[in-house]
């Protein structure tokens, strides 16, 4: 057989249903975002069912059963999400945070994380976070700022959407500097046990999340030349 007779078996109308199919597979494995990839899901087992359905032979029920599976599946997760998203009702500050420093979480990952948070306030010159502990808690600043020490040395005053701990959350080690307020500051608090336990079962919040401090860390890193910032 020819390279062309290849080509054209290749590219028949019913072999490009089941390239779509593939296709549209592989598409949904890149989306962040998980209705999008449940939807991507649904239209390319709806073109595998087809394709098995007129394939040459077929149709080709066992693969047809196991599509019919996966679109049951993934038509019952859009149920569930589309019900979770419809159930969630910010406030006027949660939206502009999930708008600004938590825009890498769709919204019913945001509100997972706003469930699992402590909303403290810190009045001025109060300590949120110790030098040389392990951080009990990631903080993250709605408002006002804070101030980080080394020592005596001042190295940086972080506001709002800077994360406080988030090193030693990162790397499970001690702190280096001391961050105490400087007005009043209004915190979401992670505890670090209940934030690791929830994202133990969600990879695409972990990476978030993990994104998010690496920003906020290289940020802190690169800003002016007074040195790191952060709880370090």
């Amino acid at each position: 057989m020819s390279f062309s007779e290849i080509l054209a078996e290749q590219f028949t109308l019913l072999s490009l249903v089941g390239h779509l199919s593939f296709g549209l597979t592989a598409l949904s494995l890149a989306m962040k975002d998980m209705l999008l990839l449940r939807v991507l899901g649904v239209a390319s087992g709806l073109f595998g069912v087809g394709y098995n359905y007129l394939v040459p032979g077929g149709p080709l029920w066992l693969v047809i059963f196991w599509l019919g599976v996966f679109l049951a599946i993934h038509l019952w997760r859009i149920i569930e999400i589309v019900a979770e998203r419809r159930a969630i009702r910010f406030s006027d500050e949660e939206q502009e945070l999930h708008a600004t420093v938590f825009r890498g979480f769709d919204a019913v990952e945001f509100m997972r994380l706003l469930n699992a948070a402590e909303r403290p306030t810190f009045s001025p010159n109060e300590i949120l976070l110790e030098e040389g502990v392990i951080a009990p808690k990631l903080f993250v600043i709605i408002d006002g700022e804070a101030e980080i020490k080394r020592g005596e040395l001042v190295i940086a005053t972080v506001g709002p959407g800077s994360a406080i701990g988030e090193i030693s959350f990162l790397h499970d080690q001690p702190t280096t500097a001391r961050v105490s307020a400087v007005s009043t500051v209004r915190c979401l608090a992670f505890p670090v046990a209940k934030l690791r336990r929830l994202l133990s079962s969600r990879p695409s919040m972990r990476l978030s999340l993990t994104a998010l401090l690496s920003g906020d860390l290289a940020r802190k890193l690169t800003a002016g030349s007074t040195g790191p910032g952060g709880e370090r």
